[in-house]
């Protein structure tokens, strides 16, 4: 059995709580608690993706440019009502 051990770091907590506070902005908190998380994987997949310097599929970038039509398709929207 081999066992892989995990350095521990409190910078990779403190961005993933960051990065969540940035989805939950005032503006987003119609969102339902599934889109939320869907968002999170979605940052921290494509933030990975960049660390590891991993090529994107044109599939997941097919999914990717449309989550950030979506994302700031919503925040035109809110910040229009606003």
């Amino acid at each position: 059995m081999d066992i892989f051990s995990i350095p521990v770091s409190t910078v990779a907590s403190e961005q993933a709580f960051s990065t969540t506070g940035r989805i939950l902005e005032e503006r987003r908190n119609a969102l339902q608690q599934d889109i939320v998380e869907a968002l999170v994987c979605i940052k921290d997949w494509d933030r990975s993706d960049q660390r590891l310097h991993v090529t994107i599929s044109p599939e997941n970038q097919e999914w990717i440019d449309e989550f950030n039509r979506l994302t700031f398709n919503f925040q035109d929207d809110h910040s229009a009502s606003s």
